[in-house]
């Protein structure tokens, strides 16, 4: 059952764009759901910078008194796991996570020497590595209620 005025904030994975989610941000419209897409530059910021810039201005733009739930692919995961370090959503709110590198990227590990992978991976290219060196083992779990892709096909949302 759709929430009435709950948010759904989509954000798409490394070198990507909102049009990565476009069919499923078409699908939650119908639902009744106010989406909207987090667009954000993937190369220019490290994680941190880019929950700071633009995961935590798009949050405080929804309506503070409804849910605000976070659906996330890939590196978008991360950034919405470092929002969460020191943010809460609201009552009520949750998360999906479609293929988030939680315990980093092996292609990452693989290719993190190379010189085109650290120019067009910057920072995050190497912050997405494996191991305890990597952004994801370092970022403790999130107090909201998280569910995967397979949650999303199965249950709605709400």
């Amino acid at each position: 059952m759709t929430e009435p005025g709950a948010s759904v904030l989509l954000l798409h994975g490394m070198f990507r764009s909102a049009y990565a989610m476009l069919p499923l941000s078409y699908h939650l419209a119908r639902e009744g759901y106010q989406v909207h897409s987090v667009v954000y530059p993937t190369r220019i910021y490290d994680v941190a910078e880019l929950a700071r810039r633009y995961l935590g201005p798009a949050i405080a733009a929804c309506p503070s008194t409804r849910p605000v739930h976070l659906v996330t692919h890939s590196l978008g995961g991360i950034i919405a796991r470092q929002h969460l370090q020191t943010a809460r959503l609201p009552s009520g709110s949750r998360i999906v996570m479609l293929a988030p590198p939680n315990n980093g990227s092996e292609v990452a590990d693989r290719l993190c020497s190379w010189p085109v992978y650290r120019w067009l991976m910057a920072d995050v290219g190497q912050q997405v590595r494996t191991g305890p060196d990597g952004i994801g083992w370092r970022l403790r779990p999130v107090a909201e209620e998280v569910g995967d892709r397979r949650e999303l096909l199965v249950r709605r949302l709400a």
